[in-house]
């Protein structure tokens, strides 16, 4: 029989190398370059979503939305109409109000942020500013809430709810909605603390490289030097699908006690001198994170600010592939459990 590799030209290794880059080809490299138009027609062919949705936001600085712009990108990769500029209720760029309150149950109301607008004493915008400008989430708000709540409204909140300049009574029924009690404890990360703002500043400030600052309204500390181990501050736990994640968070978080069913942690990365710190306030190193109710989701943390761009969002499935990808210390938690998170809540309330 005549040797093929005579016929051909090629050895018998030529061959096989051959067809193994065939297959790359095939296999690989097509469906690769094909995915984003076929996810693309497919997330076109998938209805739009009817939620019935409000989103409160009172602390919008300036025209990029920025507070709930990662919100905004997820609710569109789910084709549920929602306009960054225009669909939430709370306060316009600068402080000025927008929106109503509906007049009919929603299915889903999206508390994102509470803190409001500020300005310094020469009138500049300037989140550690003395003097309000927007408004704030009052009692009766909260109160119309809570029955939509009791008639089957599911509900989503964040950190800067639950602090000033909420009113406590306001406060107390918000906790109770969402099965958490606050410390009256936030603090974030800084990579270098001589950047801290001065608002945020205590006493002497000499302190350099990273750190914790802790802050409540009556008090603030910082963890730095031999009381950190160095690490950024960690969130494990798994999303309400039952993903396992391990991601680093780099915003505000807020110490909370859990009474609803934990599905996240907010781990700190304090030594054992960086603990004893904690304990003298009543503050642990590990506190609730994501914490689920009957019908409710809070999320310790500021994370619908997170800066984070989302190309594919038009593309079904893109964001189940972005997840296994490297991430950045915005990206991460946004990604493998924030992504998660609002999926699972807009399903949820889409089916009662």
């Amino acid at each position: 029989m005549r040797d093929r590799s005579v016929a051909t030209g090629l050895s018998r290794s030529q061959r096989r190398y051959h067809r193994l880059i065939t297959s790359i080809v095939v296999f690989v490299l097509v469906p690769l370059l094909a995915w984003p138009s076929v996810g693309w027609a497919i997330w076109r062919s998938r209805p739009v979503s009817d939620l019935s949705l409000v989103v409160f936001d009172e602390t919008v600085l300036d025209d990029s939305y920025r507070e709930h712009q990662a919100l905004g990108l997820v609710l569109h990769s789910l084709k549920v109409p929602f306009s960054v500029s225009e669909g939430y209720i709370g306060a316009a760029p600068g402080g000025g109000p927008i929106g109503q309150w509906p007049s009919t149950r929603p299915d889903l109301v999206m508390l994102v942020d509470a803190y409001g607008v500020y300005v310094n004493d020469e009138g500049v915008i300037d989140p550690q500013g003395r003097r309000r400008v927007s408004g704030r989430l009052e009692s009766s708000d909260v109160e119309r809430i809570s029955g939509w709540y009791e008639r089957g409204t599911w509900l989503y909140g964040e950190t800067q709810i639950l602090g000033d300049p909420t009113p406590a009574e306001a406060r107390e029924r918000l906790e109770a909605l969402f099965s958490v009690e606050s410390s009256g404890w936030s603090g974030r990360w800084f990579e270098d603390l001589s950047t801290v703002p001065e608002s945020l500043r205590t006493g002497d400030w000499d302190y350099t490289g990273s750190g914790i600052v802790m802050v409540s309204e009556r008090d603030r500390f910082v963890l730095s030097g031999a009381e950190i181990t160095g690490h950024l501050v960690e969130v494990r736990g798994h999303t309400p699908q039952g993903w396992d994640f391990d991601v680093p968070f780099g915003n505000w978080f807020e110490i909370v006690e859990a009474k609803g069913t934990v599905d996240a942690w907010l781990e700190l990365p304090v030594t054992s001198s960086g603990a004893v710190a904690l304990e003298r306030r009543g503050l642990p190193a590990h506190a609730p994170m994501i914490i689920r109710g009957a019908r409710t989701i809070y999320v310790a943390g500021d994370v619908s600010e997170a800066a984070v761009s989302f190309p594919l969002q038009s593309v079904a499935g893109s964001a189940a592939v972005v997840r296994t990808l490297p991430q950045t210390v915005d990206s991460a938690f946004f990604y493998r459990a924030y992504v998660p998170v609002v999926t699972w809540l807009v399903a949820a309330a889409e089916s009662g």
